[in-house]
């Protein structure tokens, strides 16, 4: 991504993530970009329930082979921050389904808590 193709993409966003501190600056315009991606899959989904889209969009990146998981990791971490700190969204805590469902994505569930840790504000 170019410089100034990275300051169009949520630049409201970005600018809330450098004022208050909560990435790296260097990685800011890519938890833009994954943010701007998971608005993307809500329209295609005509989603409503932001927190089961959220989990729905972690799904499908874990399903991507072409994604890696320090990828995932950080679309996970922007998401959290873009729906909880930006937007103001609760999540509720996972069903048991949804718990017991991980081991289902090819073994990639290591450091994937991001969304059941909303509730708290741990990550």
């Amino acid at each position: 991504m170019s410089e100034a193709k990275n300051k169009r993409v949520l630049p409201d966003f970005q600018a809330f993530l450098s004022s208050y501190k909560l990435a790296p600056e260097n990685n800011i315009p890519f938890y833009a970009y994954w943010a701007s991606r998971f608005l993307a899959f809500c329209n295609k989904q005509a989603a409503t329930d932001l927190p089961r889209a959220a989990l729905e969009f972690r799904q499908s990146l874990i399903t991507n082979q072409k994604i890696a998981d320090w990828q995932i990791k950080q679309a996970e971490e922007a998401v959290r921050l873009y729906l909880t700190n930006f937007k103001g969204v609760v999540n509720p805590k996972p069903s048991r389904d949804e718990v017991a469902g991980r081991d289902e994505f090819n073994g990639r569930n290591d450091g994937i808590r991001v969304f059941e840790c909303w509730s708290n504000g741990s990550s």
